[in-house]
C-alpha cells in the first residue's frame, strides 16, 4: 500500500528552502557589491572589472560546473573596450586589429594598465550562485559608476 505524503507539509518545506535560498543569494549579492565597490573605491584609476562566467559544454570527463574564468581589473575606459573587444582584452591578445589605423585609434583612447587582483577569482567563485542567477553564461563587465554590461561569447 502506498502512503500519500502530506502535500501541505511538503509545500511548507519547499517554501522554507526557497526563503533560505533567497536570503543566501541576497547575502551573496551584498558581498559581491561590496567587493566590487571596494576595488573601485581603493583604486581611482580602475575603470573596468571583467570576467567570463559559464558552464562548459565538455570538461574531459569531469563535471561541467558553472564558474568564473579570466577576471581582469584594468584602467581602460569602456570606449576602448568596445573598440578592442572584451575577449581580446581578457586574453591579452590584440592581434585581432583589422588595420594599423584601428590599432592607432585604440592607442589614442589611452594606455591602460592591468592590476593584480589574483584573489578576485576566489571572490567571484564564492558568490557563484548569485552570479549565475543574475547574469547567466556571458562575459560580465563592471564599469565605474555605471550599470554592468554583459556580452555573449562562444565557449565551446
Amino acid at each position: 500500500m502506498q502512503k500519500n505524503l502530506n502535500e501541505e507539509k511538503l509545500m511548507q518545506i519547499k517554501n522554507k528552502i526557497e526563503s533560505v535560498r533567497q536570503n543566501y543569494v541576497s547575502e551573496m549579492e551584498n558581498a559581491f557589491n561590496s567587493a566590487i565597490s571596494d576595488i573601485f573605491n581603493d583604486n581611482p584609476d580602475v575603470n573596468i572589472i571583467a570576467w567570463r562566467q559559464f558552464a562548459p559544454y565538455f570538461n574531459d570527463g569531469d563535471p561541467c560546473v558553472f564558474g568564473v574564468e579570466s577576471p581582469i581589473v584594468a584602467s581602460l575606459k569602456y570606449d576602448l573596450v568596445e573598440k578592442i573587444g572584451i575577449e581580446q582584452i581578457i586574453e591579452g591578445s590584440y592581434d585581432s586589429f583589422s588595420s594599423l589605423e584601428e590599432y592607432e585609434e585604440c592607442e589614442e583612447l589611452g594606455q591602460f594598465e592591468y592590476y593584480d587582483y589574483s584573489y578576485l577569482g576566489h571572490i567571484l567563485n564564492s558568490v557563484i550562485v548569485y552570479l549565475e542567477d543574475k547574469f547567466g553564461d556571458c562575459i560580465v563587465i563592471m564599469r565605474r559608476d555605471q550599470d554592468p554590461v554583459t556580452e555573449d561569447f562562444d565557449h565551446d
